[in-house]
């Protein structure tokens, strides 16, 4: 679900910004002056869905976090394993919300997000249930954020991914780390990434048609559609790589695959030849008998998911086949994302030549 065009209306000029171009939206002074140069309310998002084992590390690291105004926020996803009350034995200071039925990490993350924009806070943090973190990352990110009032999303040097890392690389990185750098870039990883609440207002919550794997890169699509900045900054942080995911592979590698395909026609108008290229090249991919199975490399290891063609290559036809089911609600899902960001865009500028 998307803030409705509602909240469009109202997007108003806030006052003078620190640059020409910046992002202008609805708040109070007060919320202006943290943004720009005092220190932010930062509220972190953890999806989680049977995932004990990994908040058994992740929060402790979490709560090692240098910051001082910060709140955690889980959101469980009707696990079974005891991870809500894990949590509040162990995290008292953690807020929990239980959802009746498992909303997948788009719809789990958008309950939080709304809960984020509800209470004021001017950043929210996705992170996944099985990351570490350095303690700086926030005051780091808020460094980066102050540098230009344009940045509405903050990634990091995510390590273990695509490619499975040791934990000790980690941890070298993180006794290296000694100067804050960051660069634009389109491909920031949803396992630890900091929005702007004003920007979700501005270009919409996370798709949940995605529910797993791609939403990240949809919503970064859009930002950057709307003139925003998209960085990554070069903070160290560890994941395992795909949690209790890694449980249900097939599952996984279906969702990775349809909603690929989906990515490319919603946010870059792949067309229908092009459609039929992308499944001629995964399916010579599923069907390579000479490739093993990769099981340090997630990307590749969903391409080709077993040592079964007839199975991967099934995966990929079903995927093929859902797309093609859902071509027109796909690409009209993608005019409204261009419609509302160029509206976004539009209003920006007008505000910046007034």
């Amino acid at each position: 679900m998307r803030s409705g065009d509602r909240r469009d209306a109202h997007l108003v000029n806030i006052g003078e910004c620190k640059r020409k171009g910046s992002l202008r939206m609805n708040l109070g002074r007060q919320s202006q002056d943290r943004l720009l140069s005092g220190t932010p309310r930062i509220l972190v998002c953890i999806v989680n869905w049977n995932g004990r084992s990994h908040l058994e590390y992740s929060l402790p690291s979490l709560m090692g976090t240098e910051y001082p105004s910060l709140g955690i926020l889980l959101i469980d996803n009707a696990s079974t394993d005891g991870s809500a009350d894990y949590v509040r034995k162990h995290f008292r200071q953690i807020r929990i919300v239980e959802n009746a039925r498992n909303l997948m990490w788009a719809g789990g993350n958008n309950v939080g997000i709304r809960i984020a924009m509800e209470e004021g806070a001017d950043w929210v943090l996705l992170m996944n249930n099985d990351v570490l973190v350095d303690p700086r990352w926030a005051e780091m990110g808020k460094r980066v954020a102050q540098s230009d009032p344009k940045i509405g999303v903050i990634g990091y040097n995510v390590i273990g991914e695509p490619i499975r890392t040791d934990v000790n690389e980690w941890h070298r990185a993180c006794a290296a780390f000694s100067a804050l750098t960051f660069k634009d870039d389109s491909s920031i990883s949803g396992s630890f990434m900091m929005i702007r609440t004003d920007v979700l207002r501005a270009v919409g919550l996370l798709d949940e048609v995605y529910g797993l794997y791609g939403e990240e890169n949809d919503f970064v699509a859009r930002v950057m559609k709307a003139g925003i900045r998209v960085v990554r900054c070069n903070l160290p942080i560890w994941h395992h790589l795909e949690g209790t995911s890694i449980g249900v592979p097939l599952f996984s590698a279906y969702m990775s695959t349809r909603n690929e395909l989906r990515l490319y026609v919603k946010q870059h108008h792949l067309s229908v030849v092009g459609m039929l290229r992308w499944l001629l090249g995964r399916m010579v991919v599923a069907c390579d008998v000479r490739r093993r199975v990769d099981v340090d490399n997630t990307y590749i290891r969903r391409m080709h998911p077993t040592k079964n063609v007839l199975l991967n290559a099934s995966l990929v036809l079903r995927a093929f086949w859902w797309n093609i089911m859902h071509l027109h609600e796909t690409r009209s899902a993608g005019l409204r994302d261009e419609q509302r960001c160029a509206a976004f865009r539009r209003q920006s500028q007008e505000q910046n030549d007034a």
